[in-house]
């Protein structure tokens, strides 16, 4: 595959841009020089629902008490991006930040929307 053909298929994502892809090595590059990666980010639930019957989007919640969100690629075959959660008491999800870097940064508005941010109350 021409470097030109493999470029416009990674530009043609639906997740994922050249310049998604750029954001995320340099965030990458800022958890590995921090100690910020393990930091919890709390969510309510509703914010899974967008992604339930979502075309290029699976949840796996095999397992009560975490889940994978896997965002797909147009051919709904391959993964293009994924990312780890726990479901806590059934209505709250917990997520790594360095887990977070998984939810595609067009989607991340999205999830913002949805963040639980007084969560001390949580940890009890």
């Amino acid at each position: 595959m021409s470097k030109d053909r493999r470029d416009k298929d990674v530009a043609d994502l639906p997740w994922l841009t050249d310049r998604d892809l750029v954001q995320i090595r340099q965030e990458l590059l800022f958890l590995r020089q921090g100690s910020e990666g393990s930091k919890p980010l709390w969510f309510r639930t509703d914010v899974l629902t967008r992604y339930k019957n979502h075309r290029y989007c699976e949840v796996d919640m095999a397992n009560p008490f975490n889940c994978v969100l896997i965002f797909l690629d147009y051919d709904e075959k391959y993964v293009a991006a994924s990312t780890f959660f726990e479901i806590h008491k059934g209505n709250t999800i917990m997520i790594r930040s360095q887990d977070f870097l998984g939810v595609p940064p067009k989607e991340r508005n999205h999830w913002q929307k949805h963040q639980i941010m007084d969560n001390l109350h949580l940890y009890t």
